[in-house]
C-alpha cells in the first residue's frame, strides 16, 4: 500500500479547479458569441413549376389498301335464234257452189176501197151587225179662268217695300237690274217667284227676291171673280 503526500494531493485539487474555470469561461465565451452572431435572412424564392407534358404527335394513318380491280364483265353473248320454219301452205279449201236465187213471190196489193163521196158545205148563215155602244159625249169642264198677266206688280200691290242695298254692293260699287216674273194666287198672295234677268251680282239679285217675297197684293179679277194671275217687275240697283 502505497501512502500518498499531501504535496501530490493539494496538486491535483488545483488543476482540477483551474480546468473547471476554464471550461466555465469557454462556456460563457461561446454563449455571448452566440447570442451576438445571428445569420444572414434568408429569402425564399418560389418559382413557378414548370411543367413538362410529352405530346405524342399522332401517326398518319396508313393509307388503305388498294381495292383490287375490279373484274370487267363482259355482256352476254346474245343466243342466237334458230330460223323458224316456215308453216306449210294450207291448201285452201275449194268455194261451196253459189245456191242459185228463188225468185220470192209477190203477193198482189188488196185492192183499194171505195171512196164514199163528200158530202156538200152547208151554207153559213149571215152574221147579225153589231149596234154601235152608245158613247156618252160629256161636255168639257172649263178650264179655271186666269188674268191676262199684270204689267206692273207694283201697282197692284198694296203692300210694298223697296229691296236693301247690300253694304258688300255698295262698297264695290256694283249697280244693276234685276227682273223677276211673280206668280199670284187667287188671294193675292205670291206663289213662287223666278229670276228671268240677273243683274250679273248674285247680292243684288238675292236682295231683290228678299223684298219681293214680302209684298202683300190684291188678287186680280175675271168678271168680278179673284183669279190668279202672273206679274212681272223690275227692281233697279243704283248708286247715288
Amino acid at each position: 500500500m502505497t501512502a500518498t503526500t499531501p504535496s501530490r494531493a493539494g496538486a491535483r485539487g488545483g488543476l482540477w479547479c483551474l480546468a473547471l474555470l476554464l471550461a466555465l469561461a469557454l462556456h460563457a465565451a461561446g454563449g455571448a458569441w452566440l447570442t451576438q452572431w445571428q445569420p444572414a435572412p434568408t429569402t425564399a424564392t418560389i418559382s413557378a413549376p414548370v411543367m413538362a407534358q410529352l405530346i405524342i404527335k399522332p401517326s398518319k394513318p396508313a393509307a388503305p389498301p388498294s381495292a383490287p380491280p375490279a373484274e370487267i364483265k363482259k355482256p352476254p353473248a346474245k343466243p342466237v335464234l334458230a330460223a323458224r320454219p316456215r308453216p306449210a301452205s294450207q291448201p285452201r279449201p275449194a268455194p261451196a257452189p253459189r245456191s242459185e236465187a228463188v225468185p220470192l213471190a209477190v203477193a198482189p196489193p188488196p185492192p183499194a176501197a171505195p171512196i164514199a163521196p163528200i158530202a156538200p158545205i152547208a151554207p153559213v148563215a149571215p152574221v147579225a151587225p153589231v149596234a154601235p155602244a152608245s158613247v156618252s159625249t160629256a161636255a168639257p169642264s172649263p178650264a179655271p179662268a186666269v188674268a191676262p198677266p199684270v204689267p206692273d206688280l207694283a201697282a197692284q200691290c198694296l203692300y210694298r217695300q223697296a229691296p236693301v242695298y247690300p253694304a258688300a254692293a255698295r262698297r264695290r260699287g256694283l249697280e244693276g237690274s234685276v227682273r223677276l216674273q211673280v206668280a199670284l194666287d187667287a188671294t193675292g198672295a205670291i206663289d213662287d217667284i223666278t229670276l228671268i234677268e240677273s243683274s250679273g251680282s248674285p247680292l243684288l239679285d238675292a236682295a231683290a227676291l228678299a223684298a219681293v217675297r214680302r209684298w202683300r197684293c190684291e188678287p186680280a179679277r175675271v168678271d168680278g171673280q179673284p183669279v190668279p194671275t202672273v206679274a212681272v217687275q223690275r227692281i233697279n240697283f243704283q248708286l247715288r
